[in-house]
């Protein structure tokens, strides 16, 4: 698995003592930066930084706007997902700027996708919606599919971190439609699969996750390969082979605490929570099949599925709060005052609710806020 680009970064690393003793530091810093990338792309995010900063710290000791421009797009990404939001947003909106500078060579399209995801994972509509137009008069005034793809994905990520998933998948789609790039097909895929599985279209979440992962096998993109596995597992787990889903599951989320990925941990607890929080609920396979089929998960979920559910929303709490994350603090807070409200404790569901309304209103995420009241004005 991933034979391609650990080939990649085993020639890379063959050749590291050679480009160090140039003393050439544009070369050295865009080397780095490559290297970076290709850690990046297994998964090895931690690594990656290290590269990557080296890179920047080169590139400002040249001024040389390329170098700093490529390693601001993919400190952004990188710093996001290692749950360094407020650094990812710094330097994605630096990479954006230097897009504007013809000695970067950085096109929107690439810088825009850097900062985008600090943006989406940090919840900021707002900023995910400049960006999107911003893309969209861009792609638009140069004919470029990528630029187009991008602002797809830009608008989608906030109609889903807003609560739109109906919007969120119809956008997804245009940007899987749209986009000719390999990279981009796999993001715009992921995305989808994503709003899918919030829109509780398991059989389509399933398909296009099985796509992405199929590609991370081949060509050794864990970075969204491992997000691939984990909501594969989550649409297994819906569709009844709960077993198998879980599996896939845990797998995701031991490669997530590996690597350091905070944000994506967050994700996991709540979606951890949520499948406690279905048997809570009444959920479940209902069918003795279904029941025989899956007695090894049965038995790991239902004891204790309450104060299971409790502690994985706790813990999302806790990771998002720590990161910034408030789209996923939102949703964690959600999840428990619907947990609380299906045992009848009030008071905590209502707190809750209150905290979750509270957040989605400071990001404007208007569906999310719709959603949190209906359910508040049920207790």
């Amino acid at each position: 698995m991933g034979g391609a680009v650990s080939g990649l970064i085993d020639l890379f690393k063959q050749h590291e003592n050679l480009v160090e003793s140039t003393g050439d530091k544009e070369k050295l810093g865009t080397f780095y930066s490559q290297l970076g990338i290709a850690l990046c792309h297994r998964g090895k995010l931690e690594e990656s930084y290290m590269y990557q900063y080296k890179s920047l710290k080169l590139g400002e000791i040249v001024a040389c706007p390329k170098v700093i421009g490529h390693s601001c797009l993919r400190l952004s990404v990188v710093c996001a997902n290692l749950g360094r939001l407020e650094e990812g947003i710094k330097y994605g909106e630096r990479a954006c700027h230097l897009s504007g500078d013809a000695k970067a060579e950085l096109p929107l399209h690439r810088a825009g996708l850097g900062a985008l995801n600090a943006f989406y994972y940090s919840g900021n509509i707002k900023k995910l919606r400049e960006l999107g137009k911003r893309l969209r008069e861009e792609g638009k005034r140069k004919s470029d599919t990528r630029h187009l793809a991008i602002t797809d994905i830009a608008f989608g990520t906030a109609n889903f971190c807003s609560g739109n998933i109906k919007s969120a998948i119809k956008t997804f789609k245009s940007a899987l439609d749209t986009s000719l790039d390999p990279m981009l097909i796999q993001l715009s895929a992921i995305c989808l699969g994503y709003a899918y599985l919030a829109d509780n279209q398991h059989q389509k979440a399933l398909s296009v996750s099985e796509e992405v992962l199929k590609f991370s096998e081949k060509h050794g993109f864990e970075f969204l390969g491992t997000t691939a596995m984990a909501f594969r597992g989550c649409a297994l787990a819906a569709t009844g082979d709960l077993n198998i889903g879980l599996e896939y599951i845990d797998s995701a989320m031991s490669i997530w605490r590996k690597t350091n990925r905070r944000y994506t941990l967050a994700l996991g607890n709540i979606i951890y929570g949520q499948l406690y929080l279905g048997i809570v609920e009444g959920g479940g396979p209902k069918s003795l099949s279904l029941m025989l089929k899956n007695i090894r998960s049965l038995i790991r979920l239902v004891p204790g599925a309450y104060r299971k559910a409790e502690k994985h929303f706790n813990n999302a709490v806790n990771i998002s709060s720590e990161i910034g994350a408030r789209g996923l603090l939102g949703q964690a807070h959600l999840n428990l005052g619907r947990l609380y409200r299906s045992k009848k404790r009030k008071d905590q569901a209502r707190e809750n609710l209150l905290k979750a309304i509270s957040v989605f209103e400071s990001i404007e995420a208007n569906g999310f806020v719709k959603q949190s009241k209906n359910i508040l004005s049920s207790l």
